[in-house]
């Protein structure tokens, strides 16, 4: 009884401390959307040779945790950006709205110069797209929503800023702020992170068997570490955990969302889970609306507390077999 007492209590402290370093990876994540954004808004200028530009939009992405896109969109609808491409390559792009559609170019950077990757049409236009809406609306750095990317149609979500430029009398607009009258959009900055590149940051957890998800309170999925189910139609679908025919995850919504790390244990259609669950949004990247997202990790049972188990069983047998020969003795010594 000791012994599965002292396993249980380690199982749950290490079950808490996985779940709130995911957590604290996952912020940390978050926040790299304000350096970024401060960043860009030196970059908001169409005028700016396109080299230059997308060659330090790159950079700003090289390396950023959970980062999957950054661009700039200019209220033309021409768009600049640097993004992860396969394999996790960044690459960069720059479409501009002409009687045909969006000519989209896209380039690689090869030791500071742009080198052409490929050349196409589509009919992508900043400016109908949500992030961008969303900063007229607000005037104000914001976090959208979890929606569908166009290209990927993967889940992800934009932390997006407008920056604001001259007034008419020839001074300069606040940036980021509500443009008072006078003061033109001049563009629209994002950074942005979908379930790909957030799911390859969020590491399996040291825990054998254990996974760690960041979903939204309405059951979104935004990281998860197995990347073969996240694959879904290319219909624009949000990634749902339903999606992820993941017995544990069901029993996992099906209970109420903590505002605080809670555990617990779940009994799911193959088995018990163990579980903890965090509250990971907040203030992220100074947007003043907090996140309503959670992290969770889950580890089946027999996995944490397998080892006692069988220590338990070997303990009876033991047990049961002593008292046999000490019974036997007493007999024959009878």
């Amino acid at each position: 009884d000791a012994t599965r007492s002292a396993s249980n209590q380690m199982a749950r402290r290490l079950l808490a401390t996985n779940v709130t370093s995911v957590a604290a990876d996952v912020k940390f994540a978050l926040d790299q959307a304000d350096p970024v954004l401060e960043q860009l808004r030196a970059l908001a200028d169409p005028a700016r040779p396109i080299d230059d530009v997308l060659v330090r939009i790159h950079d700003l992405v090289v390396g950023r945790p959970g980062v999957a896109y950054a661009s700039i969109s200019f209220p033309d609808g021409t768009f600049r950006g640097a993004y992860l491409d396969t394999g996790a390559r960044v690459a960069v792009q720059e479409s501009k709205l002409s009687g045909s559609g969006t000519d989209v170019r896209r380039f690689t950077v090869d030791r500071g110069a742009l080198v052409p990757l490929r050349r196409e049409t589509t009919d992508y236009d900043p400016r109908r797209r949500g992030f961008y809406q969303l900063a007229e609306k607000t005037a104000a750095r914001a976090w959208t929503e979890p929606y569908t990317f166009f290209a990927s149609h993967e889940t992800g979500i934009t932390c997006t800023e407008p920056v604001y430029g001259a007034g008419d009398a020839g001074e300069p607009g606040p940036t980021g702020s509500a443009g008072s009258a006078g003061h033109a959009l001049r563009a629209v900055l994002t950074v942005d992170f979908d379930v790909g590149a957030l799911s390859r940051y969020v590491a399996q957890p040291a825990l054998d068997q254990a996974r760690s998800i960041v979903y939204t309170r309405g059951g979104i999925v935004l990281a998860y570490p197995a990347a073969d189910k996240l694959a879904l139609p290319a219909n624009d679908q949000l990634l749902r955990h339903e999606d992820l025919r993941d017995p544990a995850l069901e029993a996992l919504f099906a209970s109420d969302q903590p505002s605080e790390l809670r555990l617990f244990e779940l009994t799911a259609s193959d088995g018990t889970y163990l579980a903890a669950v965090a509250p990971v949004g907040g203030h992220r990247a100074g947007v003043a609306v907090p996140l309503d997202w959670y992290v969770a990790t889950i580890v089946p049972t027999r996995t944490l507390l397998g080892p006692t188990h069988a220590l338990e069983r070997s303990s009876v047998i033991a047990s049961g077999g002593a008292l046999a020969v000490a019974v036997g003795l007493a007999l024959v010594l009878a």
